[in-house]
């Protein structure tokens, strides 16, 4: 028997020292603050081990269970502990700032810890040294609560130097302490702590069911079925064709980049070889064109010299027939006739001027003085009329020098402007001539071109070479036609083969796999055979002859068979008196075998069976690995010559499909350049002849120019004349007014100079009159006079125009027959010049038309080459098609080029344009890339369907081409091997697996909430048959269904596999079907994902598996079922109902936790009894002993001595206020141990 037996203090709490014994049930009896509450905690500070769990007030004023307890360094809490094997003690000490033990091997001995003066000793090598000299062995210190916990409920991993310390063995004692520390704390009652106090009760291992590894196995549960569906949808499957589809477009349109890129780079290096070549001979050409033309120029030149010249003269010549005419036409239109005879006539009036002078002065001569004086004053006025008229005179001759230059300068100028003229229109003239020359040639050309039209085959050598790239394709098209024909054989043969060698590995695996299925059957069934006698054996016959019959096997062993041996509840005895016998009956059993049955023979089968269904399971996974691996090799290499077909095929299938473009892209370009030939025939005999009317046009439209061109020249002539005349009439309009406004000075002078003449006149004549001179003679003499002087005046102005006339006459109108014959002369001159320029210069245009159509073949040639380069270099070189091809190694950087001495003219095809070979690779280019987009978003959209980390480790491409044909490359291999299948049926059985685990430890759970059952059925029959308490009338507890709902998705995942478990076969959770099993499967599965992850906790236990409830009627209350009570009734009854149920408890549990050993007693500490009847202490001590508990109780009275084994009154010291602990009974009847 193992329990506590003794609680020593020394210098602990008030007490100085005392020893207390546990023997048995113990009352403390004393007046409140004594210090019975105190003593209660020491003692269930040893089971808790928790300071804080023991009631000890908390506040300001109130110490911790160390500072109370151990307040000084030689404060000790000693408890002994009685066991069957000797007496050991556990020292509580105060050790850096908290509480530590030591197991000391021996009895509580005071000298241990006190001198013989009752000091006690002030540290520990003093106690260490008692130790030594009483020869006590003792423990390392043990500083960790837990640890001491461990060691006092024999926790099994305890070092061996521990165990011998334990007062019971128990691995799952957490309850126990706890249970204790409720009765005295009269704690509610709470139904989660009774469900794990029954729970740690149990027998059996703890069952748990552990939610991490669901939520691993769950973990990825949506995305396989979302992954697996969505694979399989049609709209995946349609994604992934188009993907395959997009992946051999791209691939095709790359190898076409390919093939385009070397003829591109050929067609570059021969440009760039051909170019300084071609120049050159273009630059030859030019100079002979620029020879031809300095040819022509240098005659045109000479022409035009010649005709400038002659049309010089000619226009010269021209100009003065023109002018004497003029002038002869004006003179005669002036009366030139008239005023020569009019000059002629200035003699005349001059001597007649002379005689009327001297009649005049004979007149005056009887006057002479007076006449002399107003002939003086006359003379005087006449003298200064003259002087006016000399004025006016000089500014008139002026005047006429003015008109005399002008004149000059305008014919200088007008000579000079007609000569400008004339040279402009010799040139117009030879220029359109030259053109009329060249239009005539172009017609007759033209004529001859139109008939060369009409025998013309166009497009011929095109429409040749199309026909024949047109038969070449067709006869590539039947050849790989023929070439697919046999790889369609080849690939049915390599199928047909692979199924047949695939279907024998099957066969044979099949065989080997039902062997192994046998084997692993019989040896599973033996597994069970021994696990069963092994579980059967502990509580049955064979376990209790093991015990209490040695030797069974000789005599009862004969006779009693197996099925007796290992049945349980069969409640074997030993009879003394019918020892030897059998039923009273005695036989002579030493015939029969003995009995080979034992614990170690048992466990060596099960051992054996075990070793052997583990040998057949590994055996039989080692077959299915290597079948695995063989049907992986197998596949590995039909799916190697398969894609080696398949490449083969689809080459051919590309080629093909090239050629049938080719076919199709060359019969159409053949149409169309029949057809365009045919257009362009007509277009060209269209346009020939409009060429033709054109040139006819042209011509006749010349002939009009040049007819246009003399009408203008005329024209300009005229209008130079009229520009010079209209200048000269200004000129002499400005000369006549100025004229008129002298000859106005003129008329005043003589009217002012008559008028003071007159005057005078009239003053001489009176004089005269006077003197008796005739003055009316004198007055017509002088009339006279002045109409002389008025005459002769006049001439002056037609003597000059006379003048001018001789010499006009002299030097043009006299020369106008010579100048008529000069002019006749040039003309012919002209007409010489101009037949000789235009039959010289027609043949040097012949050679330069044909020099200048080699220089535009040549042109043609060089800007070909010159396009090619440019269009290589700046649309090519630039671009980012260079660059991708250059980087895939498709192209060089730089061509290596031959040197310039080695490069030889080859023709140059101008139809083959670079222009369009960069154009058919863009278009290539365009191609791959909406295939590369298509493939982008094609991919995009596939991993709409799955996850991108989806479980097929199909992963989301980057941008980078290699890694998206990659994945479209996997894809392929994906779905022609079908490796969906795999992971369907990889999931299906994993989650059927699942379904399986979910219902065997869900069964589990439920098994074991049956045991609970049970014991609640056998705790509510105790309370039922023990219950002392009057008012109360029942306490009773119940399991229920329970309500987390975790717990009831696994009970109805479990219900399903039991009813299904037989008809579900292997599942498919991914059927489009109607399969109803898998449908229902799949939303568990789901339900319990969501509620998985959403259960913080890792497991789940037996206390999550039902609801406990109890309930309590006290007098006329009923508490109903409920989980948590915190009071019944009056204090007495709560007391006493809590007391019970905890009790209770602490039996079910100290019966179930100690499986090995049960011979132990616990104590359990109860406060304040004073509150209940004497009667009801009575009843509740009897009901704590009944089950091997111990109560210590502690009230201010003493009651019921006769139940208790040892009543200690506890009080003060009146002058050191210690609290004194004296025994004052001790009842050795009563409970002894």
């Amino acid at each position: 028997m193992r329990y506590l037996s003794k609680v020593i203090f020394i210098n602990s709490a008030s007490v100085k020292f005392s020893s207390v014994e546990l023997d048995g049930n113990v009352h403390f009896i004393g007046t409140q603050g004594v210090g019975k509450s105190t003593l209660l905690r020491a003692i269930l500070y040893f089971y808790n081990v928790n300071g804080r769990g023991l009631g000890i007030p908390t506040g300001p004023t109130n110490k911790s269970f160390l500072d109370w307890y151990l307040p000084y360094g030689n404060s000790y809490l000693v408890y002994e502990v009685k066991k069957e094997t000797g007496t050991y003690c556990v020292m509580a000490f105060r050790h850096r700032s908290g509480i530590s033990f030591r197991f000391l091997d021996a009895p509580f001995q005071q000298s241990l810890f006190m001198d013989t003066l009752g000091q006690v000793h002030e540290s520990w090598d003093q106690i260490h040294k008692a130790l030594l000299e009483h020869q006590v062995s003792y423990s390392n210190i043990v500083a960790q609560n837990d640890h001491f916990r461990d060691i006092i409920y024999g926790n099994g991993k305890q070092p061996v130097s521990f165990k011998k310390y334990a007062i019971m063995e128990s691995r799952k004692y957490g309850n126990i302490p706890k249970t204790i520390q409720s009765i005295f704390l009269n704690a509610k009652l709470d139904a989660d702590f009774i469900k794990k106090t029954i729970i740690s009760s149990l027998d059996s291992d703890e069952m748990q069911i552990d939610l991490v590894v669901y939520k691993k196995h769950l973990e990825d549960f949506d995305q396989q079925m979302k992954d697996i569906k969505g694979f399989k949808s049609s709209r995946c499957e349609t994604i992934s064709k188009k993907i395959e589809e997009q992946r051999k477009e791209y691939s095709h349109r790359l190898r076409g980049i390919e093939e385009s890129t070397v003829k591109i780079q050929r067609l570059y290096k021969t440009y760039r070889e051909q170019e300084p070549l071609q120049k050159k001979l273009l630059e030859e050409q030019r100079q002979q064109n620029r020879n031809l033309l300095e040819d022509i120029q240098q005659l045109q030149a000479t022409y035009t010299r010649q005709r400038r010249e002659l049309d010089g003269q000619l226009g010269g010549i021209q100009k003065d027939i023109a002018r004497a005419k003029q002038l002869q036409k004006d003179y005669q239109s002036r009366g030139i006739a008239t005023i020569i005879r009019e000059v002629e006539e200035e003699p005349a009036l001059l001597a007649e001027q002379k005689r009327l002078a001297r009649n005049h002065a004979i007149l005056l001569e009887q006057s002479s003085e007076i006449a002399q004086k107003y002939e003086n004053l006359i003379i005087a006025e006449k003298q200064k009329l003259q002087a006016v008229k000399n004025d006016l005179v000089e500014r008139g001759n002026a005047l006429d020098k003015e008109l005399i230059d002008f004149r000059k300068e305008q014919a200088h100028k007008e000579r000079l402007e007609e000569k400008g003229i004339r040279e402009e229109q010799a040139e117009k003239v030879a220029l359109l001539e030259e053109r009329m020359e060249g239009s005539q040639l172009n017609w007759t050309e033209q004529q001859v071109a139109l008939e060369g039209l009409k025998h013309q085959l166009f497009r011929r050598e095109e429409i040749s070479a199309k026909e024949e790239k047109l038969s070449t394709y067709k006869t590539s098209m039947e050849s790989h036609q023929r070439s697919l024909g046999d790889l369609e054989q080849q690939e049915a043969k390599l199928k047909g083969d692979f199924e047949l060698e695939l279907k024998q590995m099957k066969f044979a695996q099949h065989q080997k796999d039902q062997q192994f299925q046998k084997q692993m059957k019989e040896a599973g069934e033996a597994v069970a055979l021994w696990e069963h006698k092994l579980s059967a054996s502990k509580d049955s016959l064979y376990s209790w002859l093991e015990q209490n019959k040695p030797g069974w096997q000789s005599d009862i062993g004969r006779v009693v068979k197996e099925e007796i041996l290992f049945a349980q509840q069969v409640e074997a005895s030993v009879d003394e008196q019918a020892k030897g016998s059998l039923f009273g009956v005695r036989l002579n059993l030493e015939s029969l075998p003995k009995a080979e049955i034992s614990l170690a023979y048992m466990q060596q089968e099960l051992a054996e069976a075990r070793e052997k269904l583990q040998g057949f399971s590994e055996g039989r996974e080692q077959m299915l690995r290597e079948f695995e691996a063989e049907k992986v090799k197998t596949e590995a290499a039909y799916r190697k010559k398969l894609a080696d077909i398949k490449g083969q095929q689809d080459g051919l299938h590309y080629e093909l499909e090239q050629l049938s473009r080719k076919v199709q892209s060359t019969t159409l370009d053949l149409q169309e350049l029949q057809e365009l030939a045919v257009t362009e025939k007509q277009a060209a005999l269209l346009k020939q002849q409009e060429v033709l009317m054109a040139a006819e046009a042209a011509v006749s439209s010349l002939r009009a120019e040049k007819g246009q061109l003399e009408a203008a020249f005329k024209a300009a002539v005229v209008r130079l004349q009229e520009k010079f005349a209209r200048e000269e009439d200004a000129f002499l309009q400005q000369q006549a007014s100025a004229h008129q406004q002298l000859k106005q000075s003129h008329v005043e002078a003589e009217a002012a100079c008559e008028q003071q003449i007159n005057t005078v006149k009239e003053e001489r004549d009176l004089a005269l009159l006077n003197e008796g001179v005739d003055t009316q003679k004198v007055g017509k003499i002088e009339q006279e006079q002045q109409r002389i002087e008025e005459q002769l005046e006049n001439l002056v102005a037609k003597k000059k125009m006379v003048i001018e006339y001789r010499q006009h006459k002299k030097e043009l109108i006299d020369q106008l027959p010579e100048l008529e014959r000069v002019q006749e002369s040039c003309q012919k001159m002209l007409l010489d010049a101009e037949q000789e320029y235009s039959g010289n210069k027609s043949s040097l245009d012949v050679a330069l038309q044909n020099s200048r159509a080699q220089e535009q073949s040549q042109i043609k040639v060089c800007d070909h080459i010159a396009q090619g380069i440019r269009d290589y270099q700046l649309n090519f070189e630039q671009s980012g098609l260079y660059q991708f091809l250059l980087q895939e190694g498709y192209l060089q950087d730089q061509p290596v080029l031959k040197a310039a001495e080695e490069v030889k003219r080859k023709p140059i095809d101008c139809e083959v344009k670079m222009g369009d070979s960069l154009h058919l690779l863009r278009e290539l280019n365009a191609q791959r890339e909406t295939a590369l987009d298509r493939l982008k978003k094609g991919g995009h959209q596939f991993f709409t369907c799955v996850d991108p980390e989806n479980i097929f480790n199909l992963r989301q491409p980057d941008h980078e081409i290699q890694h998206l044909l990659a994945f479209a490359l996997e894809l392929k291999q994906f779905v022609e091997e079908e490796k969906i299948k795999i992971y369907e049926k990889r999931s299906s059985d994993r989650f059927t697996d699942i379904i399986n685990l979910i219902g065997k430890e869900t069964g589990e759970l439920v098994d074991l909430t049956g045991k609970v059952q049970r014991i609640i059925q056998k705790v509510n029959r105790d309370f039922t048959e023990r219950n002392f308490v009057g008012a109360v009338k029942k306490i009773e507890l119940k399991v229920e269904d329970s309500r987390n709902p975790l717990v009831v998705l696994l009970k109805e995942i479990k219900a399903f596999n039991d009813e299904y478990q037989y008809e579900l076969g292997p599942l498919n959770l991914f059927s489009n079907t109607s399969d109803n099993h898998g449908k229902k499967v799949s939303e568990l599965l789901n339900r319990l994902t969501r509620a998985v992850g959403n259960e913080k906790r890792e497991k789940l236990d037996l206390s999550d598996a039902f609801e406990l409830m109890f309930r309590v009627e006290e007098n006329l209350n009923d508490t109903g079922w409920v989980e948590r009570l915190s009071s019944v009734g009056s204090d007495g009854t709560d007391i006493l109902v809590k007391a019970m149920v905890y009790i209770m408890l602490l039996n079910v549990y100290k019966e179930g936790a100690s499986k090995k050993f049960k011979d132990f007693k616990l104590h359990c500490m109860m406060d304040e009894i004073g509150k209940l009847h004497p009667n009801n202490v009575k009843g509740i001590l009897k009901f704590a002993n009944d089950r091997n508990i111990l109560l210590i109780n502690g009230s201010p009275t003493e009651s019921n001595p006769l139940s208790y084994r040892h009543i200690y009154r506890l009080e003060k010291h009146p002058q050191t206020n210690h609290t004194m602990v004296t025994k004052i009974i001790s009842n050795q009847n009563m409970m002894q141990l």
